[in-house]
C-alpha cells in the first residue's frame, strides 16, 4: 500500500518506527506497503492513529491509488 508508505515517510518514521508504535514487526509492514499482506481494520485504525493522519484519509488514498 503505497498510501501507508507516503504517510509515513510524512510522519519522518521507519518502519522499525512505525511497527513499534502499533506493536506489529517490521517484516509486516514492508509486506503491507508492498501490498503483500492485507491490511485490517484495526491496523488501519491504529497506524492512522500512529501517523497522527485521519483513517479517512489513508482510505481515500488506498482508494484513489486502486483506481
Amino acid at each position: 500500500m503505497k498510501a501507508i508508505r507516503i504517510a509515513r515517510t510524512r510522519a519522518g518514521l521507519t518502519q522499525k518506527q512505525l511497527a513499534e508504535l502499533v506493536e506489529r514487526d517490521q517484516s509486516e509492514i514492508s509486506r503491507i506497503e508492498a501490498g503483500k499482506t492485507a491490511l485490517t481494520v484495526p491496523l488501519l485504525l491504529s497506524m492512522a492513529k500512529a501517523l497522527k493522519a485521519p483513517p479517512g484519509k489513508l482510505l481515500d488514498e488506498i482508494r484513489d491509488k486502486a483506481a
